[in-house]
């Protein structure tokens, strides 16, 4: 038989009508992509005093990079990604998670980078992802970095009770170091991305050793 206070809070179930929060995490984050590549890329790109950043986004290959030693297609730095890949705001004060009632009017606000978030198990790392892991002194790989700036998630939840902060779930990857926030989810369901947009900022892409050959 249900308590007093169980059968008082589905009553304020009951009397409570549905609403749709719409839950949006804006500010700067970007693109990163970590993937292995072999020891001649690296030195053909050296030897030819050709910059890895150009190559990225030359789509014609007009460097002329032979097949053998392209560290990925010309232009697809995406593709490089065999270690980590991830995109999304970043981890840190300058990114921000607000949740919007129907009306548009706020009823709660954090930025990602307040401790009270980690503290209360609200932000919870899912993965992570180090070059330094996965391979041995010598191997050469490559980080692609895009920063952005501008909406990375947006998501509706319809609820039959008041948002309840405790019951969210902010997702983030970290991959060589930067926390990226990718997913979020509400009472342990998945809340998908149905909205979205960021301008680039900037992009860098680099060859790194593996210290200690």
């Amino acid at each position: 038989m249900a308590t007093l206070a169980e059968q008082e809070e589905l009553l304020a179930r009951l009397k409570f009508t549905p609403v749709t929060y719409k839950i949006e995490i804006y500010g700067y984050g970007g693109e990163i992509c970590v993937g292995e590549v072999s020891r001649a890329s690296y030195e053909y790109f050296q030897e030819h005093d050709l910059s890895l950043d150009e190559y990225a986004s030359d789509w014609d290959n007009e460097s002329e990079v032979p097949e053998e030693f392209q560290p990925f297609a010309p232009g697809d730095w995406s593709d490089c990604d065999n270690i980590g890949h991830e995109s999304g705001a970043a981890v840190d004060d300058c990114s921000r998670v607000v949740v919007y009632d129907e009306h548009g009017e706020t009823v709660w606000e954090r930025s990602l980078g307040d401790p009270e978030l980690s503290e209360s198990e609200i932000l919870e790392c899912a993965s992570e992802s180090y070059a330094s892991e996965r391979l041995k002194p010598g191997d050469v790989y490559v980080i692609s970095q895009s920063t952005e700036k501008g909406e990375f998630f947006a998501g509706e939840i319809n609820l039959t009770e008041p948002f309840d902060p405790g019951k969210l779930k902010l997702w983030y990857n970290d991959v060589e170091g930067w926390e990226l926030c990718s997913a979020v989810s509400y009472a342990d369901e998945d809340i998908d991305n149905i909205g979205g947009g960021t301008n680039g900022k900037g992009f860098e892409c680099n060859f790194n050793i593996i210290d200690g050959e």
